[in-house]
Parts: C-alpha cells; structure tokens; sequence
C-alpha cells in the first residue's frame, strides 16, 4: 500500500508476548554440526529490542530504507 505504514516487531514478536511468550518463535539448526538453539517469544524479545537500538545508534530511524 503506497504511503501505509507498519510496525513489523510488533506484529512478529510484541503482540505475541502475553499469550505465546513461553513458546517457541525461532529454531536454528546448523547443517553443520547439527546443534539446535531454540528461542521463546519472551526471550526473543530484548534481542530485538537491542539490535533496533544498535540500529537507532547508527542513525537509522524511521522511514528508512535502503533503495
């Protein structure tokens, strides 16, 4: 939608908190030594809060994009 806006955390992890937070939101597996890592909602949710704050500390704010 031409000039519509969106939060995209919120709608990936935030909203997801109160009812789903203890489950499961990221699985990695290595292909190479077959380890897995596992991630809940809850626990995903400061991650991403700090990377947009490394991001916000770069000067990147909102609206942008990288053409």
């Amino acid at each position: 939608m031409v000039g519509g806006l969106t939060n995209l955390c919120f709608n990936a992890v935030d909203r997801h908190l109160d009812a789903r937070g203890d489950q499961l939101a990221v699985v990695g597996i290595s292909t190479e030594t077959g380890a897995r890592e596992t991630c809940t909602y809850r626990q995903l949710h400061p991650e991403v809060q700090d990377f947009a704050a490394v991001l916000r500390g770069l000067g990147v704010g909102v609206g942008d994009r990288d053409r």
